[in-house]
């Protein structure tokens, strides 16, 4: 134990060692404190411990050892939020999580946990980060459209985070082709094109599934630069994140198709591994509780009403389409957790 302590006291923190080490660290510390107290008491009552029988001495060991446990989860639990890491911003132009990083906060804290979130360091396609929560390696909770395969792999919180709107897609489109998009009417007339897709996106099937052509990307930025090159010809995309993405990417020639519109049924659900139950019960808690409260729809208010004020329902050909890849325990039988869009 003395060499742990004084190792861990010499231990300094260095950005090229993993986090681990640093999180040891502040972990041991407060043992650490405890055991010198212990010490420190027992030498205040004239204990001579080097003079105990052996079993004695092992008795005491266990007894000062009890002490120093229980003392440092009371001061960690006291002292010490437990850090929740999510998936960060693909890049500095990646405004699409701002809503949900909000809402995570939120619902922590609504739990009455002691979670605070933090973005984890580095780029991630989703993939990537679905793969680390799964395994635990740095990643304690993501969010994803959910499918059986998703939801095999990690724990779903199964309260739809976009209300369901992820699935309502318009194109985003090179402006020098509006004319061509313009005469379409019919999905048919539509797969003849090619859209593009995240090759990782739950989407990508979901098209294909329908009949589409889809050529799949890897990177996010990447797709938009392609689609003006004309390596595909529309980028389907949520009605919630096309507009600002038209708006960043409006020097680059590309438009919203103002008439067409592609649905399906969709949720996007905060997920934690299978292991952390523990994570996974406060979110939802505090997601029911945003719900109960309202502080739930006027977060989603405040980040979505004027865009869905502009997506023009009326005036745009809707084709519906299929969804196999959405798990049976989809909880459609409630609708306080869907958006429900205006009669037609």
């Amino acid at each position: 134990m003395t060499r742990l302590l004084r190792a861990t006291a010499d231990c300094k923190y260095d950005r090229t060692i993993p986090k681990t080490i640093s999180l040891a660290r502040r972990q041991l510390q407060p043992l650490a404190w405890c055991w010198r107290t212990a010490l420190d008491w027992f030498q205040s009552c004239n204990i001579e411990i080097g003079r105990c029988m052996p079993r004695s001495r092992s008795c005491l060991f266990a007894f000062l050892t009890s002490i120093c446990v229980l003392g440092a989860l009371r001061w960690a639990s006291a002292k010490e939020p437990v850090v929740v890491f999510y998936p960060p911003p693909y890049s500095e132009t990646d405004t699409r999580d701002v809503y949900t990083t909000r809402l995570l906060a939120m619902a922590l804290e609504k739990s009455g946990g002691r979670f605070v979130a933090r973005p984890a360091e580095g780029k991630m396609l989703q993939g990537r980060s679905l793969l680390m929560l799964q395994q635990r390696r740095g990643i304690d909770v993501a969010w994803a459209a959910t499918s059986n395969e998703i939801e095999a792999r990690v724990h779903p919180v199964r309260i739809p985070i976009f209300k369901g709107l992820i699935g309502y897609r318009l194109l985003l489109i090179a402006r020098s082709d509006a004319e061509k998009f313009s005469k379409i009417r019919t999905a048919e007339e539509l797969k003849v094109l090619v859209a593009g897709q995240g090759h990782d996106w739950i989407d990508t099937p979901i098209l294909r599934a329908n009949g589409f052509r889809v050529h799949s990307g890897s990177y996010y930025d990447a797709m938009f630069k392609m689609l003006a090159q004309h390596r595909f010809d529309y980028f389907p995309r949520s009605v919630l994140e096309i507009w600002a993405e038209a708006e960043a990417h409006k020097d680059e020639g590309l438009m919203i198709e103002p008439h067409l519109m592609l649905r399906y049924p969709s949720a996007v659900y905060f997920f934690t591994s299978k292991e952390n139950t523990a994570l996974a019960q406060a979110i939802e808690s505090g997601l029911e509780k945003m719900l109960r409260d309202g502080s739930f729809d006027k977060l989603f208010n405040e980040h979505h009403a004027e865009l869905l004020a502009r997506v023009g329902m009326e005036g745009r050909i809707v084709f519906d389409l299929e969804n196999p890849e959405l798990p049976p325990g989809t909880p459609v039988e409630r609708p306080a957790l869907w958006h429900r869009p205006p009669e037609r």
